[in-house]
């Protein structure tokens, strides 16, 4: 087998003991943070390429969820 088959086990492997550790609130927080900023990002760039007409806070919402 080669990295490209093991790399990706590996990495559940060690998420998922992290997961189950001490450390586990810590690391779900974290995931929070980054699933919100995704969502911010995607805003983001929808008004990026929406520039040159009027937005509405929904309309951008709904790019992000």
């Amino acid at each position: 087998m080669d990295r490209r088959t093991l790399a990706p086990l590996a990495v559940e492997e060690i998420v998922l003991r992290l997961l189950r550790s001490e450390a586990a609130a810590a690391i779900r927080s974290a995931g929070a943070v980054t699933k919100a900023g995704a969502r911010i990002q995607t805003a983001i760039a929808f008004m990026r390429r929406h520039l040159g007409r009027p937005l509405s806070v929904a309309e951008i919402a709904a790019t992000s969820t």
